[in-house]
């Protein structure tokens, strides 16, 4: 798990690995390997919104599920077995996409009817817009 100021703590969970029983290092690597097999985040904040970027490339617009529960963003990229079906024989694959799933806890900040994607050269792109007249408040505190 991740801390991201802007929205709060950060999943992610790759469909591919097994769990580890209670062994420290098989954790250590089971947590590395999801780490490596999940797309990269960055996060852009903007006078007027945030933008989630995922770099996410070889899926199709449709193989990507966006949904809100409360103040969860769930995103999941999904992939099929085409080559399967197209004959396609590997004798090695190291790469190409892999199913995946993102969780961003959001806070107040982010008007949650205003939610918008785009999937373009291998980047998917949300859009979360401020809640208007919403400013951060920052303080110096003094320590005595």
């Amino acid at each position: 798990m991740y801390h991201n100021q802007a929205f709060g703590p950060t999943c992610m969970h790759s469909h591919r690995r097994k769990h580890h029983h209670h062994h420290p290092f098989k954790k250590f690597m089971h947590q590395m390997k999801t780490m490596a097999d999940t797309p990269p985040a960055n996060v852009e904040e903007l006078d007027d919104r945030y933008v989630l970027s995922i770099y996410a490339p070889g899926f199709k617009r449709e193989d990507f599920e966006i949904k809100l529960k409360d103040d969860t963003l769930l995103i999941q990229g999904k992939t099929t077995q085409e080559e399967l079906e197209n004959n396609q024989r590997w004798r090695r694959k190291e790469f190409g996409p892999q199913s995946f799933e993102r969780y961003f806890q959001l806070n107040e900040k982010i008007d949650k009817s205003a939610i918008s994607a785009k999937y373009e050269d291998g980047i998917l792109s949300v859009v979360l817009l401020k809640m208007e007249g919403f400013e951060s408040v920052s303080q110096q505190i003094e320590v005595h």
